[in-house]
């Protein structure tokens, strides 16, 4: 069994894989882990499983160590750390690999693999605390993308840097019926979340025009599911992405 460990910049995701299947997952706050009993217990129940590897990406270093230790402590294995050095079934062609957040990297690997057969250009759009762009080639080239701030990243940004404007809740995230907001609630509901919408479908219809090909679009990441149903290019909605490619890459660099 292979246990996937996606460190972001709000949760971890621990996603246990067997047989190309996933068989448990826990999503846990970031903060926990640096509270070692709390997190100790809430990752408990990985321990009766018969794990034999754990792949880490992290976009949050500093929450690397608890977990590597915790890793070697419980299961006396040794994680993969994924990065740009670890051996993997894509090619970075970007001007500094070096800098490529492991989110990334991993997403680029999942979408290859699950376009493998079919060999299409792939464009994967995460949407979490902030919403990336990842370019993959037919020919399993990682060419690029873009990076831009996500629905909470903006509710968050306009709370902080305005006077009055609140905060909204996060289940207030969501389409609204319509875009004239008769409140200020509403009208944050609808810049925010129409915002996200317009700027994901605009820069799906860019990559294509740039690489002049309608590629496929994989969308993943926290609020994947309320903008899917509203692009206006069909796109395949995986909420595991992350961990899909970590998985894909322990396989790789230990040739299971």
């Amino acid at each position: 069994m292979i246990l996937a460990i996606d460190i972001g910049n709000t949760n971890t995701h621990f996603t246990l894989f067997s047989n190309d299947k996933i068989i448990k997952r826990l999503v846990i706050d970031d903060d926990v882990i640096e509270q070692e009993r709390n997190f100790n217990r809430s990752v408990a129940s990985f321990v009766r499983y018969n794990i034999t590897h754990i792949g880490i990406a992290s976009v949050v270093p500093a929450l690397i160590r608890p977990v590597f230790h915790w890793s070697i402590r419980k299961f006396n294995i040794k994680p993969l750390n994924i990065n740009n050095k670890v051996k993997l079934p894509i090619n970075l062609k970007v001007k500094s690999p070096v800098t490529l957040g492991a989110d990334r990297i991993c997403n680029a690997v999942a979408a290859f693999e699950l376009n493998r057969k079919k060999k299409e250009p792939v464009i994967v759009v995460d949407l979490g605390t902030a919403i990336t762009y990842d370019v993959v080639l037919r020919n399993g080239n990682f060419v690029g993308g873009a990076i831009a701030p996500g629905m909470n990243l903006l509710n968050t940004a306009l709370y902080d840097y305005t006077a009055q404007l609140p905060l909204l809740d996060k289940k207030e995230l969501k389409v609204p019926d319509n875009p004239i907001g008769k409140n200020t609630n509403k009208a944050l509901q609808s810049g925010i979340v129409l915002t996200v919408i317009d700027a994901v479908n605009g820069m799906v219809a860019r990559i294509n025009k740039q690489l002049k090909k309608q590629c496929k679009v994989i969308v993943t990441g926290s609020y994947a599911n309320i903008v899917t149903e509203y692009m206006d290019h069909k796109a395949e909605l995986r909420e595991n992405l992350v961990s899909e490619g970590i998985y894909h890459i322990v396989k790789y660099n230990y040739g299971i």
